[in-house]
């Protein structure tokens, strides 16, 4: 009876032992994880921010921090709203309603700076589980600011553009690599007798449908060889049998007078 009893109290220390031993391992595999985690968050070039169910900022990695001007200290245990400006403070609090309720949004968003400056973010976001059982939100954010500010300007200037080639004197026709008609100014229109305001009569035809049969041959030469990128040599086509030729100094005077209608416009 006592062998029994010593061998029992024998199993249960073993097994004791390999309990203890299995969660020595799965706290070193914790550890490991954490640290990993850590690393991620504190090195990671995306600004990532968690918050908890009220909306209230826990954690703020470097990246975040430097993207809106602010310490960590004075982002966490704040409400997320104050980096949204007045008029989209309930805009936040609805997404972070949908978050929790387990909606991931992925959309772009106007931030405000610690400066008051503006800065343009993507935000991946989804619902989580905080350490304390909790749910939460994580919010991993890339700064655009430098690409739609640059995508805005090209925007300005391509209409900029657009109304300088509109009010230039002289013909200017684009076509795509297929030859065919992508765009004509006024002065092409009035040089091919086309109403100014009907471009479909002459969008998506042939270039060659405009060039006087004597240069087409010519014309198809030089446009297969800008087709293999070799310079070509100023030439001027028959347009119906029309040739419009202007001076550098006509040129460069009617330009100028195009800007300034331009900028009038504005």
């Amino acid at each position: 009876m006592k062998q029994n009893n010593a061998d029992n109290l024998h199993k249960e220390l073993e097994e004791l032992r390999k309990e203890n031993m299995a969660l020595k391992k799965e706290l070193k595999h914790l550890k490991r994880s954490e640290a990993l985690y850590k690393a991620i968050f504190e090195f990671s070039p995306s600004g990532i921010l968690i918050v908890d169910r009220n909306g209230n900022i826990l954690e703020a990695n470097p990246a975040f921090c430097k993207n809106h001007g602010y310490n960590k200290s004075e982002l966490v245990n704040n409400s997320v709203t104050m980096l949204a400006d007045s008029d989209n403070s309930e805009k936040v609090k609805g997404h972070v309603k949908r978050l929790l309720n387990g909606e991931p949004l992925q959309h772009r968003v106007t931030n405000k700076r610690k400066d008051g400056s503006i800065v343009f973010v993507e935000l991946n976001e989804r619902r989580i589980e905080l350490p304390d059982g909790q749910m939460g939100i994580i919010s991993i954010s890339q700064d655009k600011t430098k690409q739609i500010l640059t995508e805005q300007a090209l925007k300005s200037s391509e209409k900029e553009f657009s109304n300088l080639i509109k009010l230039l004197p002289y013909g200017v026709l684009i076509y795509n690599l297929d030859g065919q008609v992508i765009y004509a100014n006024r002065e092409v229109m009035r040089i091919l007798k086309y109403d100014k305001n009907k471009h479909d009569d002459i969008l998506g035809k042939s270039v060659l449908d405009y060039i006087h049969e004597d240069d087409v041959e010519k014309v198809k030469r030089r446009f297969e060889g800008l087709l293999k990128g070799q310079k070509q040599t100023s030439i001027i086509e028959k347009i119906h049998k029309r040739a419009i030729q202007y001076t550098p100094e006509e040129i460069e005077a009617d330009i100028s007078q195009a800007i300034k209608e331009v900028r009038e416009e504005k």
